[in-house]
């Protein structure tokens, strides 16, 4: 085991696992939170070409305690301290890279989006659908400008996703009213299973846009080390750690916790996180407990114990989460009924043809 001193004292453990020459080439491993490093020790084995560095992080396995709240910037310094200290390269820790591409894919697809419905193929001018669509975008940008503001965090992606959503609903709704009106006055063609498919998949983008942008600008998440009877505030929730008890499950056996949920002092429920070792090769497992809801999931997670009944805790508030799958399967339902629409469908043989001498 290597020993490695972070920026902040923080005493760091590093295990070699797999091929120890100093030559080979080298793969950091860096455990989840509740976990340890050591549980990469199969994956090592099935590279023996590789050295194999699993890291412990702050507070877990074999490193020490920071005396404070477990942030995700400390686990950072954590390896960037041990890419340095074993002389393993530059290397960047910051936010993932496809949270910026899927930005710069998703912005002109909701832009259009609404457009689409509104125009003629090939026989449209721009001023028309663009006209009707005006007072929809105004809206779009006041809610927008709204969300920024009233946003406690994450004003930029709260902004992006109230105005994208805004903007998509309403400009479909114009598109369904449109055809109503049209039907009425002008005996414009009757509202297709096509065109109900494609006003699903289109609301269904909208709901996706709310909970993909608000839940990534306004999920909260703290790790701290906590003891029977300490509490936790996170929003407008505080978790009270009770305790843990052993348990005995169909083939694991798990330490239990119990966390008691307060919304506004106001009970709200009790969650039970496990951590779970499996008689099975002996692998440990965090089972996550996980309050659903319309609007916000909360998540609790139970880490490794770090001595004299102190347990590490990781608590986890994302709003709208749900709102990301629900949007999935409002495009996955447009699909399935514009694909029922009958001109989709393959004409029926020719009964003549087949009864020809």
């Amino acid at each position: 085991m290597i020993t490695v001193d972070s920026t902040d004292g923080v005493r760091l453990a590093v295990h070699e696992l797999g091929n120890p020459d100093p030559d080979a080439r080298p793969l950091l491993l860096c455990h989840a939170t509740g976990f340890h490093g050591r549980v990469w020790r199969a994956l090592a084995d099935e590279l023996p070409e590789r050295r194999c560095l699993a890291l412990d992080f702050r507070g877990y396995g074999d490193s020490t305690e920071q005396g404070g709240e477990l942030t995700w910037d400390g686990f950072g310094q954590d390896v960037l301290a041990v890419a340095d200290a074993l002389d393993l390269g530059k290397i960047s820790v910051g936010p993932p890279y496809f949270a910026l591409m899927f930005v710069l894919l998703m912005a002109p697809l909701v832009l259009l989006l609404p457009l689409g419905p509104l125009t003629r193929w090939q026989r449209e001018q721009a001023s028309r659908p663009l006209a009707m669509l005006l007072p929809w975008a105004g809206l779009a940008l006041v809610a927008g400008i709204a969300g920024f503001f009233l946003a406690p965090q994450g004003q930029w992606k709260v902004a992006a996703g109230v105005f994208g959503a805004v903007w998509v609903a309403a400009g479909t709704l114009r598109f369904v009213w449109t055809r109503i009106q049209g039907r009425r006055v002008q005996g414009m063609r009757r509202f297709t299973p096509e065109m109900l498919g494609m006003t699903l998949a289109h609301l269904g983008v909208a709901v996706f846009l709310v909970g993909a942008l608000l839940t990534e600008g306004l999920n909260q998440q703290r790790e701290v080390a906590v003891a029977p009877g300490d509490s936790v505030q996170l929003g407008d929730y505080r978790f009270r750690f009770d305790d843990v008890a052993h348990s005995q499950g169909p083939n694991y056996e798990a330490d239990r916790g119990t966390v008691s949920v307060f919304e506004d002092d106001r009970p709200l429920t009790v969650m039970h996180p496990e951590k779970r070792l499996y008689a099975s090769g002996g692998q440990v497992m965090t089972e996550a407990a996980i309050s659903r809801g319309i609007t916000r999931d909360l998540y609790v997670a139970l880490g490794e114990p770090l001595g004299g009944g102190t347990w590490a805790l990781r608590v986890h508030i994302k709003p709208f989460v749900r709102w990301i799958w629900a949007g999935a399967l409002l495009m996955m339902l447009g699909g399935f009924v514009t694909a029922a629409d009958r001109r989709f469908r393959p004409p029926p043989p020719d009964r003549r043809l087949e009864t020809a001498p």
